[in-house]
């Protein structure tokens, strides 16, 4: 009977192929499931598991959700905040409105480590009505304090409710923590993916109906960065702050490692499933962008804005609740066929119709303050509502319940949210009681820039790379060239002058290099370039857009100017004889110079290497070849940098001739 089950278990795909072994004595059967830190379970509580690496056949109804994480759990309980848009979103006609409840068991500071090995403790009292900020209840609230996994399973004991764990741990096991932030990316994906395993098994093998959702951390940036402010910890970190290619370079690895490590078991589990808030809220990792104005769905360098918890709370509860395509392509056609007949738009008939159409982009999720005749209040800054939309034309749509377009508006500071004057809401839209907010864009497709005027600018150039305008200010301007993207070398920026570059967003310029100069940043493997010298020009405002180098047909490549070699001359052996090299491209780490003979003689050979200027030249240093050796190298004063049209020679000084060898100068490069 046993090998009939296994053979069953193993076709359904409900567990991975793993040894079974009977356990005690006791006629019942338990797996490991693969990868480090799992522990044993029963196959009979798998089998109360009813879905593969997910949730199967899951609502949201009936449920109690226990969020366990980090201050980006914690802190989710601010005013505005993800849990107040989840608690919205469980009253009467909302898509959640049959949860249980959803408890955060959230702690600023705590590691994922410190919640699996921490010793459990007398659980809080939590109360299912509204208590308010910093008090246990069923709607996110809570007190400051971190709780472990063995006190949060102790809290479960007794509950009826159909559970489901969200679990967000591992921030603060990097940023606070040399031991592990210091481990290369693929250790800190293991050790993360060890703890989770643990943390699954665990709570698995204590509730085996238990669903559990892993959602991953939001990707952090470097800036801006507060000393004392204690993200990353100064006493792990001392440097971090004194140079940004480093900083960028460090947190870019915490990033990567940190969600590495939840993908890789996402499908290890059955009752299991991953939320990707990289996918779904705030994006591919960049590292090199600002948080709060490049970056408005991030408050600082770890935190989400409030913007941002309130997109990750909507973007959780379509996670949970998908719209229906066949429902919403029917409601959209329907939509269609009474403008066809009766006129209109179609979003006066169906406010959903911007959702799951790729005509559209939704730039953002948030908290309506409020709206009159002539005005809309919206419950996020100036800067991120620039950010996210570029002030240009919107689609409004209030609780699902009413939407309007606004092809030209005004965008004003209203305390710490943004008043939009100039449009005049429907009655619709005045009438509709509700307090969220989606702002749709029409989705211009992009295949280079990702940006429609930086495409437009630049596909019928000669050459063209791709990047970000990462800073700016009177007179210079950085660009950084994409990672994922065909790019130049930032050691050669010889042929950078010749190039423009097309900057989109809300810019929309072109912008010649021809006067400027060019310099790289810190290292030869930086993707970053800043050009000064740029006049009077302020391009403060660029910082954070899309943008793109491009070569008109009459310029010639920047390639050309990689194309760096070791340059040589020889001479006949003979004393007073002299010699010249030409570098005719810029070395822009220096080079090396070395003496080589064809024929080794008896006798040392010396020879003078000078830099070529007039009217005098300057002698840079003496290179003595030993007897019967073949070449040496000067070893000291080596030219730091070497401009194009560089020009060095060489002086045989030796008393020394070898009639039918050469004496040769080489310059290699850096």
């Amino acid at each position: 009977m046993k090998k009939i089950l296994v053979f069953l278990l193993l076709c359904a795909g409900l567990v991975q192929a793993q040894v079974y072994k009977p356990s005690g004595g006791s006629g019942t059967t338990s797996y490991t499931p693969t990868g480090t830190g799992s522990e044993s379970v029963m196959v009979a509580d798998a089998l109360n598991i009813v879905s593969v690496g997910g949730l199967g056949d899951f609502s949201p109804d009936n449920v109690l959700f226990l969020f366990s994480g980090d201050s980006t759990t914690e802190q989710d309980q601010g005013s505005g905040y993800g849990f107040d848009r989840l608690t919205e979103l469980r009253k009467p006609g909302e898509v959640l409105e049959r949860v249980v409840g959803t408890v955060s068991f959230g702690a600023s500071g705590h590691r994922l480590d410190d919640w699996l090995t921490g010793a459990a403790a007398t659980p809080p009292t939590i109360v299912t009505t509204n208590a308010g900020i910093n008090q246990w209840d069923y709607y996110g609230h809570k007190p400051s304090g971190a709780t472990s996994l063995a006190t949060q399973l102790n809290w479960r004991a007794g509950k009826a409710d159909k559970v489901c764990w969200v679990v967000c741990y591992g921030i603060n096991d990097l940023i606070l923590y040399a031991a592990t932030g210091n481990l290369t990316q693929a250790q800190i994906s293991d050790y993360i993916a060890q703890r989770l395993r643990t943390a699954i098994t665990r709570i698995q093998k204590a509730y085996p109906k238990d669903k559990i959702i892993l959602r991953t951390p939001n990707p952090m940036t470097a800036r801006p960065f507060t000393a004392g402010q204690g993200f990353p910890s100064s006493t792990a970190y001392p440097n971090f702050g004194q140079d940004l290619p480093t900083d960028q370079a460090l947190v870019e690895k915490w990033n990567q490692g940190l969600r590495n490590g939840y993908l890789a078991v996402r499908n290890d589990f059955s009752g299991v499933r991953l939320f990707d808030t990289w996918d779904r809220v705030f994006g591919q990792s960049t590292t090199t962008l600002t948080a709060g104005t490049q970056l408005p769905l991030l408050g600082d360098l770890v935190h989400p804005s409030g913007a941002g918890y309130s997109a990750r709370a909507s973007a959780f509860a379509e996670f949970l609740v998908p719209p229906s395509t066949l429902i919403n392509q029917a409601k959209k056609y329907d939509a269609e066929l009474k403008v066809t007949n009766l006129g209109g738009n179609v979003w006066d008939y169906y406010p959903g119709y911007f959702r799951g159409d790729v005509r559209y982009k939704k730039v953002a999720d948030l908290k309506l303050v409020g709206i009159g005749s002539n005005y809309v209040d919206l419950g996020m800054s100036l800067t991120a509502f620039t950010a996210a939309t570029g002030q240009k034309a919107i689609y409004v749509v209030i609780n699902s319940k009413a939407a309007q377009y606004f092809s030209n508006y005004a965008a004003s500071v209203s305390g710490a949210n943004t008043r939009l004057t100039g449009v005049s809401p429907t009655g619709a839209m005045q009438a509709t009681g509700g307090n969220t907010i989606e702002i749709y864009q029409d989705n211009t497709f992009s295949f280079i820039a990702n940006d429609s005027y930086v495409d437009t600018q630049v596909k019928n150039s000669k050459e063209y790379y791709v990047g970000t305008i990462a800073g700016g200010g009177v007179g210079y301007i950085d660009f950084v060239f994409s990672s994922d993207s065909p790019r130049l070398s930032t050691k050669y920026l010889g042929g950078f002058k010749a190039g423009q570059l097309a900057v989109g967003g809300t810019t929309s310029a072109i912008v010649s290099l021809s006067t400027g100069n060019p310099t790289r940043s810190s290292t030869t493997s930086a993707r970053y370039v800043r050009t000064t010298g740029m006049g009077s020009t302020d391009y403060s405002s660029y910082v954070g857009k899309p943008a793109a180098l491009f070569f008109a047909d009459d310029k010639p490549s920047p390639r050309a100017y990689e194309a760096v070699f070791t340059l040589r001359s020889v001479i006949p052996h003979a004393q007073n004889n002299r010699g010249f090299v030409h570098c005719p491209l810029t070395m822009a780490d220096g080079a090396t110079l070395s003496i080589f003979l064809t024929e080794p003689i008896a006798q040392s050979v010396t020879v003078d290497v000078y830099n070529k200027t007039y009217p005098t030249n300057t002698l840079i240093g003496t290179i003595t070849i030993p007897a019967n050796q073949g070449s040496a190298t000067l070893t000291t004063g080596n030219p730091s940098t070497v401009g194009a049209g560089q020009i060095y020679e060489f002086v045989i000084t030796s008393a020394t001739s070898q009639a039918t060898g050469v004496v040769g100068l080489a310059v290699t490069p850096n």
